[in-house]
């Protein structure tokens, strides 16, 4: 009658701990170890573009070329960001959809308001206002 609650406890805590160790020593791999080294890949391709902008702000171009460049850049490390650190990749395509049409929002935002400083004369605006 005396019997344990848990009979097989100790057998699956074995297993648990070996399967661990197993992943440790190159064995097969868990989910979690393919997640890291899927982030570190991404995050040394987000540093190499992050050279690349580098290298691309020091290079005499014209100024407009190295803009649109640099635009190009960024929103290729947000995507990047998006779908991998933030698990984007995973969610339902509504929420990524959510996330693209902000992006898309706030960079037409931006556009405007260079336009506006850009193109208005420097009369019209409140801000060059000379006394």
């Amino acid at each position: 009658m005396g019997g344990d609650l848990y009979p097989n406890l100790s057998h699956r805590i074995y297993l648990n701990i070996m399967s661990e160790h197993d992943t440790l020593i190159g064995k097969p791999q868990s989910s979690a170890l393919r997640r890291t080294s899927i982030y570190l890949n991404v995050a040394i391709v987000l540093c190499l573009i992050l050279l690349a902008e580098m290298i691309l702000v020091q290079i005499p171009i014209a100024t407009s070329l190295v803009f649109s460049i640099l635009v190009g850049l960024l929103i290729i490390k947000f995507t990047a960001l998006l779908v991998w650190f933030m698990d984007l990749h995973a969610e339902k395509k509504l929420l990524s959809w959510i996330f693209v049409l902000g992006f898309i929002v706030a960079l037409g935002t931006m556009t405007a308001i260079m336009a506006i400083l850009l193109l208005a004369p420097e009369s019209s605006l409140p801000l060059f206002e000379s006394e």
